[in-house]
């Protein structure tokens, strides 16, 4: 995946370049915060773990889910192709943490190459207001 992102032109970090694999996700979400970097993921589960979920939000991170049951390969063509989508929701969400899904297209669409979507799953402000 990263080798695919990177091809397209997108500055990539690989987590285990700078953490070891068992450092808390507090901690490294901290880091990646401050630096303003973006979180990419396949890790749905992180959403529904609240301790994570706090941890991303808390740390100011903006956290991509890429969705779909296929190869990485197939998960970071489609995020190349979704790029411009990408763009602009981050211009539309500015520097505060949120969650959004990234998709591919629907399989009723009949051009694949299409880009996929991009959605909020949770806001920083909706995050605010569930913990109140």
């Amino acid at each position: 995946m990263p080798r695919i992102l990177r091809e397209a032109g997108l500055a990539v970090e690989i987590h285990d370049d700078h953490f070891a694999q068992d450092t808390d996700d507090a901690e490294w979400l901290r880091v990646v915060g401050e630096r303003g970097w973006i979180v990419l993921t396949h890790n749905r589960r992180i959403r529904h773990v609240s301790r994570e979920t706090d941890a991303l939000m808390e740390a100011g991170v903006r956290a991509f889910f890429l969705i779909g049951h296929v190869p990485h390969r197939d998960l970071a063509d489609n995020f190349v192709r979704t790029e411009s989508h990408v763009r602009r929701f981050l211009a539309r969400h500015g520097r505060h943490s949120f969650l959004a899904k990234v998709y591919r297209p629907s399989s009723q669409e009949s051009d694949q190459d299409k880009p996929g979507r991009v959605e909020m799953w949770l806001s920083r402000r909706e995050w605010q207001r569930r913990r109140s």
